[in-house]
């Protein structure tokens, strides 16, 4: 008996030592950012060793952070399911936990979190982000309509990781980690990054050779008119941060110049550039001072030579997490986002975005959106087809085509005057649930567009200084057909001119130099004037108003 428990020590003993060196390996291989070597380590330790979460909950959490780092999604599920069930769980835990199981498509878990006691207890701020999702309705709700895009893979995916596809006027380019680079990411075992270019005339797939380095070389914009290409790169690596971070370049394809952007630098990083229609403003992702979440949208301004000093684009848009991607086209910002209600994963946007004020935001729905990530979508000049980027097929990045049957509801306004005045000059201000969401001018011809969303109700009003006010009401509500409302505003002077004498009453002679006073019988409001030396007087009164 007493060899026998001999043994059972020196085995237990064994067993002990052997998870203390696993352990020590992964944090050794976590701490410099070799997740691809220290996630199947962990899932060794936690799946197979029962690891205790209770003696081990930094280990736990580091694994956490390694799966999602090497893409191991349903290991990182597994590894907070065993968090969730013990004393040590936190709401830091729940809210990494409800992202999870969105993202590996499992709602019924994620409503069980929402309605869970650490997360309804909490005083945390991201409590809110949670609670936006109304218990789960919100991802039903955008579940329910799958009819509004039709999604494709295009041929030229690796299937290693392929996204951020931009137009060029030889075909497409894209970011890829297909098998080409020397050199592999310890992040997860991928190539390094570089820029590739899918030809439409031929289907054949280049890099773009001008463009690599012995980095990433990641996301990038093409300016076909121009000739220039803004694009991401690593910057030179320092010791002293531990990591390298990302900045904007700018390369003249005619002087072969690359010039950097004025507001890289090494203790953040920016990345994913898009150039406006007009060339002067630069939209970026960037974590710089002053972001509000983990990474935010930014842009900058072409002030002649220079660029002007980033602009947060603003708390409609941005979150305490992740946005990126930014596209601009039309009036419209589209971007991804984790920090918004959605299905699950980057959801992909859009926010109407005019006089550096955003307001309409809108999650677009599936099936552009999944529960896994869909991200870095561009759109052609139509706004009816794209490309976008999506996890959704094995947690790989993949690039899909998109056609949009989004409904349209155009409502195309006439402003017409009484007496012929300009119009041209007169705001229409256009109000949804009270608020002003634009404000828009008739051209010369007296019209004005708008295009309106689905399921939404807006007033069109008219309160011009000269005019009477008039306002229009405008639903899309119930509407299952694009359709075009037309309206005319009939405007009036707001104001009659009244031209009259002023006699005295027993004298029957004008009454020179004597104040009269209009008194607005309903409103009580007085107009005083004057009257000439002959008695007459011009008064300007509000039309469709009772004077005494």
């Amino acid at each position: 008996m007493k060899s026998i428990l001999i043994l059972f020590c020196l085995s237990f003993s064994t067993i002990t030592l052997g998870q203390t060196l696993k352990v020590k390996q992964a944090e050794d291989y976590f701490k410099t950012y070799r997740y691809y070597e220290s996630t199947p380590i962990y899932k060794e330790l936690i799946q197979k060793d029962n690891l205790s979460f209770d003696d081990n909950q930094e280990v736990f959490r580091n694994a956490i952070i390694s799966a999602e780092k090497s893409r191991d999604f349903d290991f990182k599920f597994n590894t907070l399911d065993i968090i969730s069930l013990s004393a040590g769980y936190t709401f830091d835990d729940a809210f990494e936990y409800f992202k999870t199981s969105l993202f590996v498509g499992r709602f019924d878990k994620a409503k069980e979190i929402l309605m869970s006691e650490v997360v309804v207890n909490s005083k945390d701020s991201r409590k809110d982000l949670l609670m936006a999702y109304n218990g789960g309705s919100v991802w039903e709700e955008l579940l329910a309509d799958t009819t509004q895009y039709t999604t494709s893979k295009v041929s030229f995916n690796s299937n290693k990781g392929d996204f951020n596809p931009i137009y060029h006027p030889e075909g497409i380019v894209f970011t890829s980690a297909r098998e080409h680079a020397i050199r592999k990411s310890t992040l997860d075992n991928s190539s390094y990054l570089n820029l590739y270019l899918a030809s439409t005339n031929d289907t054949t797939v280049s890099e773009i050779k001008f463009l690599e380095t012995n980095k990433h070389d990641g996301t990038a914009y093409y300016d076909s008119v121009n000739y220039l290409w803004y694009y991401s790169k690593n910057l030179p690596y320092e010791k002293e941060v531990g990591i390298a971070r990302t900045g904007i370049f700018i390369f003249d394809e005619g002087t072969k110049e690359v010039s950097e952007f004025p507001y890289n630098s090494k203790e953040y990083f920016i990345a994913q550039p898009f150039l406006s229609k007009d060339k002067k403003t630069l939209w970026f992702s960037s974590d710089m001072p002053g972001t509000k979440g983990k990474s935010d949208i930014w842009y900058s301004i072409k002030e002649g030579e220079n660029w002007s000093k980033p602009v947060n684009a603003g708390d409609v848009i941005n979150t305490s997490e992740n946005e990126m991607f930014p596209f601009f086209q039309d009036d419209v910002l589209y971007f991804s986002s984790i920090g918004h209600p959605g299905i699950g994963g980057l959801d992909i946007f859009s926010v109407d975005y005019r006089g550096n004020t955003a307001s309409n935001l809108e999650n677009l729905g599936a099936n552009l959106n999944s529960n896994a990530d869909d991200f870095s979508l561009v759109l052609d000049q139509t706004n009816k087809s794209g490309y976008f980027a999506t996890n959704r097929d094995g947690y790989i990045d993949n690039i899909f085509s998109v056609i949009i049957h989004k409904l349209d509801f155009v409502y195309i306004g006439e402003l017409v005057a009484s007496l012929g005045e300009d119009v041209t000059t007169v705001p229409v201000l256009v109000k949804k649930d009270g608020v002003v969401i634009d404000t828009l001018y008739a051209d010369e011809k007296g019209k004005f567009e708008f295009k309106g969303n689905k399921e939404s109700e807006y007033v069109f009003e008219i309160n011009d200084s000269e005019f009477a006010p008039v306002s229009d009401d405008y639903s899309t509500v119930g509407k299952i057909k694009s359709d075009t409302t037309y309206n005319t505003f009939d405007l009036s002077p707001k104001f009659i001119d009244v031209a009259t004498t002023v006699f005295d009453d027993m004298t029957k002679e004008p009454l020179a130099n004597t104040k009269v006073d209009f008194v607005n019988k309903e409103t009580g409001e007085i107009t005083s004037l004057m009257t000439d030396d002959k008695g007459q007087i011009n008064a300007k009164l509000l039309r469709n108003a009772e004077y005494e």
